[in-house]
This record gives structure tokens, C-alpha cells and sequence, in this order.
């Protein structure tokens, strides 16, 4: 089974010098929890962002590490 799943919805908030908060939301392969995230995108990776990108997220049912694709 793959470690790897989709995100189902990203919102990017207003960026600032520092950086942005990012809801995001996906389904573990894994165990088929749903998460909702709240995360921190640092100023020096909008660029990274700005099309398709990757995130590492631990899901909050099973622990385990995902690889987040966010389109």
C-alpha cells in the first residue's frame, strides 16, 4: 500500500515577510482517516507552491508519514 495520497483541499492565507498558514486536508492511504492540517509555509518556499508541490504529514490516527500531493 502506498504512502502517498492527494490532497483533498489546500488554502493558502495572505503572505506575509515571514511566511503563510495553509489549511490542508487529505485522506490517509494508509488507514483512511481524515486529516485537517493547519501548517506553516515559510517565506523563502512561496516560490515552491506557487504550482503542484509535495509535503511530508504525519497522519493523526495511525502516525504514520505521508507524502501529501498538493495540485
Amino acid at each position: 500500500m502506498s504512502n502517498r495520497t492527494i490532497a483533498k483541499s489546500f488554502k493558502a492565507g495572505d503572505r506575509d515577510d515571514t511566511g503563510l498558514f495553509a489549511d490542508l486536508d487529505f485522506i490517509c492511504p494508509l488507514c483512511d482517516f481524515e486529516n485537517s492540517k493547519f501548517i506553516l509555509i515559510g517565506a523563502k518556499n512561496f516560490d515552491k507552491i506557487d504550482g503542484d508541490f509535495e509535503t511530508d504529514q504525519e497522519c493523526d490516527y495511525c502516525m504514520k508519514e505521508i507524502i501529501v500531493e498538493c495540485r
